[in-house]
């Protein structure tokens, strides 16, 4: 089954949690901090594997999470790291964000991104250690992972897309010059999913996309290539098959007006790709003439006359191709938008935090403010002085009285509440 779209939820691994811990040996006397670091999470990373040609196997896998850190131990001993999350992907797939920004486009072979960092490991009491508190009796959490929703997409890297009507011969083309085995039979829409093949020629090879059978209105969802088209963006060439015959009551002029049609209105960079015009099924009678007319109405363009079920005139198209993929740049393969790997965002400087006032409770939301709560061990009274310090410093203390906070007024992080004193 071929599967080009998949939307995940992606979790990096949790830092390990530091340890607090005392050095206690004989002949030692007050020996002092002694818990190790946490190790820090698994990252979530994306990589292209030239082996794969779908992402079917992401289908089913609605989420991906990364492992935990070990946690630190006594004696100063760090937690182990945990190993990266890697998933193999087709090269050719872009990774997108919940609002559509691209996180990172793998065109290459073993190309690899960090999709979601894992958490740092929680420090112990050893590195905790100042010179005002030489002996610390707390450590830190772990810090959480990071988390977001994606969409995976795949556009097919080939050097030639064979696009046309349905049942202008293209899995018949594509069978006949490459290795590949698409399914032919008489009637339309018999490709159901882009077919790759290798073509090989004296000189060298190429590849060829066999795209689904596009109509009229494709590019605004009828029909199946709709779903197809964003693969011919990331061709070189543009191979256009025309029945030239009309065995279907068609006009080979109008099928051809028809795709460039679909093909504009679905990106104007398609239009201006290398193309070529192949006349297939010049064995019916009917052929010559339709060539005739329609040669009178394309100009500046080579048409090549082939027959595809006898196999003829193929070796001139494939010497023609060749010489076409040649010249192109590799460039042209990519999309200009994408070309970039990694997307810089801008925020605008905002308040760390926000503060909701309901009944007589005050809720306390924000990245920093909970990221600093969850990496809090509130197991000892001096942990719970240095995270009201923490928030003094960041002026919530201040934005609570100015909104008419009282002493003994319930003050809400996440699911917690805490009871408010000066």
């Amino acid at each position: 089954m071929f599967v080009d779209e998949v939307i995940l939820e992606v979790s990096a691994g949790n830092g390990g949690d530091g340890c607090m811990a005392y050095r206690r040996e004989k002949y030692i006397p007050m020996g002092g901090p002694y818990g190790g670091n946490g190790g820090r999470g698994a990252n979530v990373v994306f990589k292209a594997d030239g082996g794969l040609k779908t992402l079917i196997d992401l289908r089913y896998q609605k989420k991906i999470k990364g492992k935990n850190g070990n946690n630190g131990e006594g004696k100063n001993k760090h937690g182990k790291n945990a190993e990266d999350t890697v998933i193999k992907v087709p090269i050719g797939s872009t990774i997108k964000d919940s609002d559509g920004n691209i996180i990172a486009d793998l065109l290459t072979d073993k190309e690899e991104v960090i999709v979601a960092y894992g958490g740092r490991g929680g420090r112990g009491n050893v590195t905790l250690a100042t010179k005002t508190n030489p002996c610390p009796s707390y450590a830190e959490r772990g810090e959480p992972g990071e988390s977001r929703n994606i969409k995976v997409e795949l556009r097919m890297l080939a050097d030639v897309g064979l696009v046309g009507l349905p049942s202008v011969g293209k899995s018949t083309i594509l069978s006949m010059i490459s290795n590949a085995n698409p399914k032919i039979a008489s009637y339309h829409f018999t490709t159901l999913s882009p077919n790759l093949g290798v073509v090989k020629t004296k000189t060298g090879t190429f590849t060829v996309a066999d795209l689904p059978g596009l109509i009229e209105g494709a590019s605004t969802g009828l029909g199946l290539g709709h779903k197809f088209l964003k693969h011919i963006e990331r061709t070189k060439i543009i191979a256009h098959i025309i029945d030239m015959s009309g065995s279907e009551g068609r006009d080979p002029y109008e099928d051809y007006l028809t795709i460039r049609k679909e093909l504009k209105e679905f990106s104007s960079k398609l239009i201006n790709k290398k193309e070529i015009i192949i006349a297939n099924k010049m064995d019916l009678e009917s052929s010559k003439t339709n060539l005739v007319e329609f040669k009178k109405k394309i100009n500046n363009i080579n048409i090549y006359e082939i027959e595809a079920i006898n196999n003829k005139g193929l070796d001139t198209v494939i010497e023609e191709l060749q010489k076409l993929v040649d010249e192109l740049p590799n460039e042209v393969l990519f999309d200009e938008d994408i070309q970039e790997k990694h997307v810089l965002y801008k925020f605008k400087s905002e308040k760390p935090f926000i503060i909701k006032k309901e009944n007589n409770m005050f809720i306390i939301s924000g990245a920093k403010v909970e990221k600093i709560f969850k990496m809090t061990n509130f197991n000892t009274e001096e942990a719970l002085d240095r995270f009201a310090k923490k928030l003094r410093s960041m002026g919530i203390d201040d934005e609570l009285e100015k909104m008419g906070v009282k002493e003994g007024d319930i003050v809400k992080i996440l699911d917690y509440e805490f009871e408010y004193t000066k």
